[in-house]
């Protein structure tokens, strides 16, 4: 593992955007698998490809060439898989493959700019925790395939513009803070433990439906369920404790 602090504005897989002139331990002179990327205050650094690294410190500037690119993460062991507090532009979607055997903490957005759009998450086991530190905003979708995203404190709040997908093992648990997703979807082995406030589902799947549990596990916690959604749609649900549809 190493850490690639960047020095100017440059592309991501250049090392000179780092201030190195020969290839590093493993034979490169720009970040990979495991390696920790920040990107200084002040520094713009450019995705021109989808990429592979560790975990990202975003001080700076994230942005990609213009076209839609995946940031994929592989855990460099640092506490924070993610640290967004600069800038994030264009559109980059982050997928989160964590291999190591550990919990983690993520920031989406500490004060910063811009939102990460699709996040997909799939840690090393079921037994592991991803914890957002923070109030979070997700552009995209959100799906959780392997592992339990959470909140770091039970009052931040999770606002998903797009879907929300709970696939095999993953499980989002809401604590006590807001959530707010454009719908969810529960699918076998996936949880979804509600927030003990209000989910606030804001429209619907291309096939219909602002809710839908397909065999998976929903805890209610003695919480508020809201549909707000503009069209007819359906709900596939056994137990709900409060819910309101505001069609």
């Amino acid at each position: 593992m190493a850490t690639f602090t960047s020095t100017t504005n440059g592309n991501l897989a250049d090392g000179a955007t780092y201030g190195n002139t020969s290839p590093g331990v493993r034979g490169t002179d720009f970040p990979g698998d495991d390696d920790v990327l920040v990107v200084d205050s002040g520094d713009t650094v450019t995705m021109n490809a989808d990429a592979t690294i560790g975990s990202v410190d975003i001080q700076g500037t994230l942005t990609t060439d213009g076209t839609a690119r995946t940031l994929t993460l592989d855990d460099g062991g640092q506490g924070y898989i993610c640290e967004h507090r600069g800038t994030v532009s264009t559109t980059i979607n982050l997928t989160i493959n964590s291999n190591y055997a550990g919990n983690r903490l993520i920031r989406l957005n500490n004060g910063g700019n811009g939102n990460f759009n699709d996040v997909s998450i799939t840690l090393e086991s079921s037994a592991r925790v991803l914890e957002y530190v923070q109030n979070t905003t997700i552009d995209g979708d959100l799906t959780i395939n392997v592992g339990e995203f959470q909140h770091y404190s039970s009052t931040y709040s999770l606002d998903v513009q797009g879907d929300c997908i709970i696939n095999n093992t993953g499980k989002l648990d809401g604590g006590a803070g807001s959530i707010e997703l454009r719908s969810l979807t529960i699918n076998s082995g996936g949880t979804y433990s509600a927030t003990s406030g209000t989910t606030t589902i804001t429209s619907e799947t291309s096939g219909g439906y602002t809710w839908r549990n397909n065999g998976g596990t929903f805890t209610h916690n003695n919480g508020t369920v809201t549909t707000n959604s503009s069209v007819d749609t359906k709900i596939r649900e056994n137990t709900f404790y409060n819910l309101i549809i505001n069609q």
